[in-house]
């Protein structure tokens, strides 16, 4: 046992002494975890539970804008009301509006037509979700409309929209998950332990596979296989240095990714050493 510590000490010392180890193993996991964590937590911006902002141009709405403005807010949008779209030189466009027809309550007391156009720059997926959740709360705001007005000859007014709000709802809905909801991972949470993995087997496998060719070539092989080391002290020895080296980089990535990207190991986190350990192995 002395002799296979000994073969992995100093054989784990010789390949840190090499540049190329130190960075493979010390700098490049991070800026991994850094720039596809970045990438992959941008995928899922579009189902993040914050509101999602929304500028609402309409000149002269009227009293149905708190009406229509709360409906879009139980839809997950932060409304903000603008009477015209001004965008600074230099300044990017909003990434979703919603454009009403001016004049929005007068018109729609009188039973004119008007028109909401929505439009947003977000990709496809998240596109038809959040069309989804305007037409929602467009057309929940419509039918309050309707029900505040019906039955009644007189014109629709702000009073009648809030003895609406007023009323007791006679149904109600009660929504609750059947199980469990299993989060699925993301951003940081995805990144990390994948590029931890493939980074402990590229080091391993090069690092080592290079050192195995380069002894082969120079002989150290066959010199090491004259000392007084059986075959099994000389294998084992060279396996212990490479799961060495693993267990360096690991530890180091384990440290950058909790205390660095804050990093959830989950309540197992003793299964995640041993998963590790496997692959180091």
């Amino acid at each position: 046992m002395r002799e296979i510590l000994f073969i992995a000490w100093h054989d784990a010392k010789h390949q840190l002494r090499q540049g190329s180890t130190l960075v493979w193993v010390f700098l490049m996991p991070p800026i991994f975890f850094y720039f596809i964590g970045t990438m992959t937590s941008g995928f899922s911006s579009g189902m993040s539970a914050q509101d999602t902002p929304l500028l609402i141009i309409a000149e002269s709405p009227g009293f149905l804008q708190e009406q229509i403005d709360v409906r879009l807010r139980d839809n997950d949008f932060a409304p903000e009301w603008v009477e015209e779209l001004l965008v600074a030189e230099g300044v990017a466009a909003p990434p979703r509006t919603l454009t009403l027809s001016p004049n929005l309550t007068d018109k729609i007391v009188v039973k004119e037509q008007v028109t909401a156009v929505f439009e947003t720059k977000a990709s496809a997926l998240t596109r038809e979700f959040e069309l989804i959740r305007v037409r929602r709360g467009m057309y929940t705001a419509l039918a309050d409309i309707i029900v505040a007005n019906v039955g009644s000859d007189a014109a629709l007014t702000a009073a009648d929209m809030i003895v609406l709000n007023e009323k007791p709802r006679n149904f109600q809905l009660d929504v609750s998950p059947a199980g469990k909801r299993k989060k699925i991972p993301s951003g940081f949470e995805q990144a990390i332990p994948g590029i931890l993995v493939m980074f402990t087997i590229l080091v391993v496998l090069t690092s080592g596979g290079s050192m195995l060719v380069n002894e082969r070539k120079q002989g150290l092989l066959r010199r090491l296989a004259s000392a007084p080391f059986s075959r099994f002290e000389v294998i084992s020895g060279n396996w212990g240095g490479r799961l060495l080296i693993a267990s360096v980089q690991m530890s180091a990535a384990l440290l950058v990714g909790t205390y660095v990207f804050k990093m959830a190991w989950g309540p197992d986190f003793g299964m995640v050493l041993v998963v590790l350990a496997a692959w180091a192995g």
